[in-house]
């Protein structure tokens, strides 16, 4: 199966949220049943405690002047009928206030699902600790 919708209804959402601090934005690609884990204080989390830390991450951001955007790439995305499972590479590339910038990477796995008609993501982790090259060797989204 394709995974064109998939990147039309989470990755192209998530990755314009970032730069744009916009919060709705990035908590539209979660399920209502989201579960996350890992990140960089690596805790398990239901939605609205996620959501909530995302929340405070992106006003802060916008309260110092810090900007971001972040980028996604798979090592292998598994597509079945109303499912699927995702792995792969992220880069935050971090432009704090000071002038200071940097990129940051890391690894994920989501599970995804189609609920009321889009592809929404039901289980999250991530973790610091991906390197440019892993990023570089992982695939883009196409298109």
């Amino acid at each position: 199966m394709s995974t064109g919708a998939i990147d039309q209804d989470i990755w192209q959402p998530f990755m314009a949220a970032y730069p744009a601090l916009d919060f709705e934005l990035a908590a539209s690609v979660y399920s209502e049943e989201l579960l996350h884990a890992g990140g960089p204080t690596r805790v398990a989390q239901d939605r609205e405690s996620y959501l909530a830390d995302l929340r405070a991450f992106f006003d802060r951001a916008r309260e110092i002047g810090d900007a971001f955007a972040i980028e996604f790439r798979f090592t292998e995305r598994i597509v079945g009928d109303g499912i699927a499972s995702e792995r792969g590479v992220f880069r935050i590339d971090i432009h704090l206030a000071s002038g200071e910038r940097h990129p940051s990477y890391g690894r994920f796995h989501v599970f995804e699902r189609v609920e009321n008609g889009a592809w929404r993501i039901l289980t999250d982790f991530d973790e610091l600790g991906a390197t440019a090259e892993d990023f570089d060797a992982a695939e883009p989204i196409a298109g």
